[in-house]
Parts: C-alpha cells; sequence; structure tokens
C-alpha cells in the first residue's frame, strides 16, 4: 500500500516541475534581451533549473497544507524553498560561467518563476477551497 504522503510528494513535484518549465518557455520566448536562436543556451538553462530545482526539492521536503493553516503558510514555504533554488543554482552556475552570460537573466527568471509558483498555488488553494465549501471533494452515500 501506497501511503499518502509519498503520493502527494510525487505529485506536488510534477506540479513544481511543471510551472518551473512553463516559465522558463514563457520566460525564453519573451525575453528581448537575449539572442532568439539561442536554443542550445535555453537548453542548457531548462537542465541547469530542473536539476537545481529537484534537489531544492529533495531538501525541502515537507507537509502540504493549504486549508488547515491559510495560504500565507504556503507563501513562507514558497519563499524558503525558491530561496534554496536561488542558492543552489548560484553556485552550481559558478562551475559554469559561460552558462550564464547574462545574469539578470538569470535574478529575472527568479523573480518570475517566484511569482509564477505563488499565483498558481494561489489558484489551487482558491479551487480546493471552494471545493471544500461546496462540499464537492465528499462522497455521497444514498
Amino acid at each position: 500500500m501506497k501511503s499518502i504522503e509519498k503520493e502527494s510528494f510525487t505529485i506536488y513535484s510534477l506540479v513544481d516541475l511543471f510551472i518551473l518549465n512553463s516559465c522558463l518557455v514563457v520566460f525564453c520566448l519573451f525575453r528581448f534581451d537575449g539572442d532568439v536562436s539561442g536554443f542550445p543556451q535555453n537548453l542548457v538553462y531548462f537542465i541547469h533549473f530542473n536539476i537545481c530545482w529537484i534537489i531544492a526539492y529533495f531538501a525541502f521536503a515537507g507537509e502540504y497544507l493549504y486549508l488547515r493553516e491559510g495560504f500565507s503558510n504556503r507563501i513562507y514555504r514558497i519563499t524558503k524553498r525558491v530561496l534554496i533554488f536561488t542558492g543552489i543554482a548560484s553556485i552550481t552556475a559558478i562551475f559554469f560561467p559561460w552558462i550564464y552570460y547574462l545574469h539578470h537573466y538569470f535574478i529575472d527568471f527568479i523573480v518570475f518563476f517566484y511569482f509564477g509558483t505563488i499565483s498558481a498555488y494561489f489558484a489551487i488553494y482558491k479551487y480546493l477551497k471552494y471545493k471544500r465549501k461546496k462540499c464537492l471533494n465528499t462522497n455521497r452515500a444514498v
């Protein structure tokens, strides 16, 4: 039998990676200061950010409480995880100086990803709160 904690860890790690990769694609498509034909550079960003996020996710794994303590607890946890991610990505980027020829790209992406993550989890929080308020998440017996 699988534990609920392992299932929720897997689900939320996949959701976070989806948010990370969506932000990365949007950011690479709409950035105006870089070369548009920089596909290998964007692939390196993609691999680097995904590996760093997975490391940060395992370094700061915990409980997922959405409705018991409000959304402020989730903002705190997202902030903490993004700071750990930024530290890991910064440390690993030092060893590969050719990866980040634009340091403001790195900072801009981290800020964009942070607000993208908060807005995505706020939408999930509101949806779960709505379902709980309308009793849509319970099975009804006849």
